[in-house]
């Protein structure tokens, strides 16, 4: 009888279109922590054990995936979720290999915030060492954009100390490096009175 060769993984999907879905999430057990009377998840607090996730739109597009690379882009996404967090928008392209991975087009929209990132590589090196076991090294380089801006207010829903502070903050910078050990280069956090301003490299 004949072997049978190992099937070739090989899927493109060219749009994939959600419209306003919603959907919850609940692990069991974990109601005690998470929950209050009844069950119901406390308002205000993102918990990934309980999620309601609401409004869910998204076009996606699987460009290509196989067993050693890929190429995924969203398009657009936005939802709400019962703790508070809400994003308007989120579109990225990403492409990997097994020689590394590209992230471009990064951005992320909140009520109050603004994140772009630029192009984000990240190389991965294996080596063999005298004793024939494969070695991995990790480089990646990226940023933020100078367009980019943070409220933590609306981000109240993982720290809900901070639900309350409305203000801006611009932040961008580049950072580089490796797992062992990472560079920031001209970070530059300032709020727009400049009550607030960081200015270095790390």
């Amino acid at each position: 009888e004949k072997e049978k060769k190992p099937t070739r993984l090989s899927l493109r999907i060219n749009s994939l279109l959600i419209r306003h879905a919603n959907f919850r999430h609940h692990v069991c057990g974990a109601e005690e922590v998470a929950c209050g009377d009844g069950g119901h998840c406390v308002p205000g607090k993102l918990s990934f054990d309980n999620l309601a996730v609401s409004n869910l739109s998204a076009q996606l597009s699987l460009k290509m995936l196989s067993a050693d690379s890929a190429s995924f882009i969203v398009r657009h996404l936005n939802l709400k979720e019962q703790s508070g967090l809400c994003v308007d928008d989120l579109y990225f392209r990403l492409v990997a290999n097994r020689r590394g991975a590209t992230l471009a087009n990064f951005c992320v929209k909140m009520p109050r915030s603004e994140v772009a990132l630029d192009t984000v590589w990240v190389a991965f090196n294996g080596e063999e060492s005298q004793t024939g076991v494969q070695q991995s090294q990790l480089f990646f380089k990226g940023g933020i954009s100078s367009s980019s801006y943070v409220t933590l207010a609306d981000f109240g829903c993982l720290l809900p100390k901070v639900g309350g502070i409305s203000e801006k903050v611009y932040v961008n910078g580049a950072v580089v490096g490796s797992p062992s050990r990472i560079s920031l280069k001209g970070l530059d956090v300032h709020s727009a009175r400049r009550d607030v301003a960081i200015d270095t490299d790390v």
